[in-house]
């Protein structure tokens, strides 16, 4: 576990040196998140968090658990709210036309279709709200009294505080993979796949790159129509077993490009 925890965190590491975070906020943030992940553990087993169980299980000073406790800040995203957004507008008959495609949404007071949309994601967000991000992003445009999807996902490129808790909360689901199929040994194990071309030729990077934009969003638009058949938001007659199932399929695309005398030392080495 040591070369793994070596490994994973040195990504992190040179995040923080290139964007000039030093390691005492590094060591600071560290600290919060094993104080959260052990309430979440405890939690799980209906135990109370009390400071002293998470000190126990943490190997923080209680007098630090409760120094981070009191100046904790909920900084959640509603980046997960506005994608399932897009992802229920794409799959849900309601907001469909005749073929089955997302349709325009009306924004009348009297019938606003588009609110009723988001209420049936989330009741933290309000209307006004979504559309004003969504419509910010590029993913749907105002047409008179209504509103037209331009894109089906969301494009992360408006803020970076955004992009960055997207980066987190996918990192936090390529862990899970991870624990589960490395720990469990599931008779299905989850997807855990990579591609990779380490000589491709420079003048091909924006047909390539526009290639994956294309196939990524084909992929995940045939996905969610899968996935929804099985999701009982929109399919109320399913199974009432009260467990709770999260499938989250995450797709990137990582470009490095090295000088020839970096690659040559490289092959060296």
């Amino acid at each position: 576990m040591d070369t793994f925890l070596k490994s994973a965190l040195h990504p992190f590491a040179r995040l923080c040196l290139r964007r000039g975070i030093p390691i005492q906020k590094f060591f600071e943030a560290a600290k919060h998140a094993f104080i959260t992940a052990a309430k979440e553990e405890l939690s799980t087993i209906d135990s109370k968090s009390s400071t002293s169980r998470i000190a126990a299980m943490t190997g923080l000073q209680r007098k630090e658990i409760s120094r981070i406790n009191e100046g904790a800040i909920n900084a959640t995203s509603g980046m997960h709210a506005l994608a399932k957004i897009l992802g229920v507008w794409t799959s849900d008959k309601r907001f469909a036309d005749k073929r089955g495609n997302p349709r325009k949404l009306s924004l009348s007071p009297h019938k606003n279709e588009f609110a009723t949309l988001v209420e049936s994601v989330t009741k933290d967000l309000s209307p006004y709200t979504a559309l004003f991000e969504l419509e910010r992003s590029g993913a749907i445009l105002r047409e008179g009294s209504a509103v037209k999807l331009l894109e089906p996902t969301l494009q992360i490129t408006a803020r970076q505080e955004e992009a960055l808790a997207l980066f987190a909360e996918d990192f936090d689901r390529l862990t899970e993979s991870l624990e589960s199929n490395v720990f469990d040994s599931p008779t299905t194990p989850d997807l855990h796949a990579r591609t990779e071309f380490d000589n491709i030729a420079p003048l091909a990077l924006p047909k390539i790159r526009n290639w994956i934009l294309e196939q990524g969003a084909k992929f995940h638009t045939e996905l969610r129509g899968y996935l929804s058949r099985f999701d009982r938001d929109l399919n109320p007659a399913l199974d009432k077993s009260p467990k709770r199932i999260r499938v989250s399929v995450g797709t990137f695309c990582a470009i490095a490009i090295k000088s020839s005398s970096a690659a040559k030392r490289a092959r060296k080495i």
